[in-house]
């Protein structure tokens, strides 16, 4: 309905490069890429702002049918590096997309070989990724292959590439300054967080409580013992024979006087 209108910009792109081309890629909707392909003013090579085309994110999601159909086209590039040098064959090496590697392969515009920024191969992020079933196909010679990552130069050392970690870490660093996350696909919520503790002065009181506190402590009720209010009482029941006594030997000492005088 959009697309009959003649106000509307089939090819617009946001302030990352996403045109609607990207997103219907990126998210697997054949049918809205092939009527957006139908028209003449969509670019269907077009690059964001990570250098990333339409059929980069359909190789790498591993979208055969929109891979299939974008390959058909004679104004697409099938082996556009993005800004860190990823091919969509590299892509689809590294998550294992065996349909999407054959149909790359087949042609004869694909460096099966090219190294990224980081100087990996294809067969390397298949490798590092455990995509051990692809691997036959990507080291199977090639015409268009050649080794970039290697050097003649026996005495120059070549630093180790870093782990696929580090690469996503770089990639989300970028885009958590902006705001965005470069994968068109849904995301995974993250775990919920543990609950928040009371905070109450009852726990605070209890969290400092060494482990072996009797149970009548941890839980500020006092015990037995403690209920008992030694007054004056108590304290009196003490000397109570020592006053009788006194009295008693007071008494004698009375009765001793009157009886001697």
């Amino acid at each position: 309905m959009l697309l009959e209108r003649g106000d509307v910009n089939s090819d617009s792109s946001d302030k990352f490069g996403w045109t609607p081309l990207s997103y219907a890629a990126g998210y697997g909707h054949e049918g809205i890429v092939k009527m957006l392909l139908e028209r003449r003013d969509v670019n269907s090579d077009s690059s964001d702002r990570f250098g990333l085309t339409p059929l980069s994110y359909a190789a790498r999601d591993g979208y055969e049918g929109i891979v299939k159909i974008l390959l058909e086209r004679g104004d697409v590039n099938s082996d556009s590096s993005g800004k860190n040098g990823r091919t969509p064959l590299s892509y689809a090496a590294g998550y294992g997309h065996e349909g999407i590697l054959k149909m790359l392969l087949e042609r004869g515009d694909v460096n099966s070989d090219s190294s990224d920024n980081n100087g990996l191969t294809p067969f390397m992020h298949a490798e590092r990724s455990g995509k051990i079933g692809v691997l036959p196909l990507l080291s199977a010679p090639r015409p268009f292959s050649h080794r970039t990552s290697q050097t003649s130069d026996p005495e120059l050392k070549v630093a180790s590439p870093p782990p696929p970690a580090q690469e996503e870490a770089e990639t989300r660093s970028i885009t958590q300054q902006e705001g965005i996350i470069p994968d068109l696909r849904p995301k995974i919520a993250e775990a919920t967080p543990p609950p928040i503790p009371d905070q109450s002065p009852l726990n605070q009181r209890q969290a400092h409580l060494p482990v072996s506190a009797p149970a009548h402590i941890s839980s500020g009720v006092p015990s037995a013992q403690e209920q008992v209010d030694p007054g004056p009482v108590s304290q009196q029941q003490g000397t109570l024979p020592q006053i009788l006594l006194e009295m008693l030997l007071t008494m004698l000492e009375f009765l001793l006087f009157s009886f001697v005088s």
